[in-house]
């Protein structure tokens, strides 16, 4: 089980760098702005790939999930 909190503690700290990005990308300068929505599109396909290997591997769907204690 401490495997499956660990495998969802890194995804919700990539959904986190994911919001951090999106906000870069509202608040940057024009220049900047293509190289954060590259990369928002990046982590976007990554959660998405671990999304769907949680559900086949554990049959569950992490969105919405979110670990309280962070050791």
């Amino acid at each position: 089980m401490a495997f499956v909190e660990s495998e969802l503690r890194e995804y919700n700290r990539l959904k986190c760098e994911l919001f951090r990005i999106c906000n870069c990308i509202d608040c940057c300068i024009d220049d900047n702005k293509e190289f954060y929505q590259d990369l928002a599109i990046s982590y976007s396909t990554k959660l998405k790939r671990i999304e769907q290997l949680f559900f086949v591997k554990y049959g569950i769907k992490p969105k919405g999930i979110y670990l309280i204690n962070n050791p």
